[in-house]
């Protein structure tokens, strides 16, 4: 029974590719990545770390659920916005840029983005 399983996950993780070893959670957030290019964007101050702590707590104090987080990479994704679908995901990118950090709102549905951005925004 051993031999069988053991045999069978390497089969089972090449079958169903990368995303297993890169999410196995299943809880993935490629909709905040493939919207990225439309994404709203501003610049702050501070470095990635501060900004994205910032946004982590307005979102927190907004009652946005944290769908998923991934410090390392400064990206924070978001559902269950007020006004919006509850399974709306918003990803917010903190990068380094010339000026300050580069906050870029993300979200294929356009009302969500627009409202995440415009109240996070005002508050950073």
């Amino acid at each position: 029974m051993i031999r069988h399983i053991l045999f069978l996950l390497p089969v089972f993780l090449l079958a169903s590719g990368c995303a297993v070893l890169k999410d196995p959670s299943g809880m993935g957030v490629q909709d905040v990545h493939a919207a990225r290019p439309q994404a709203k964007t501003q610049v702050v101050r501070g470095t990635p770390d501060e900004v994205y702590a910032k946004v982590r707590a307005i979102g927190t104090a907004q009652d946005w659920e944290v769908f998923r987080e991934f410090p390392e990479a400064h990206l924070i994704v978001f559902q269950r916005i007020p006004g919006s679908v509850d399974t709306t995901q918003v990803g917010v990118f903190c990068s380094q840029a010339e000026d300050g950090v580069l906050v870029e709102v993300s979200c294929l549905g356009v009302f969500s983005r627009e409202l995440a951005a415009r109240i996070l925004f005002s508050r950073l």
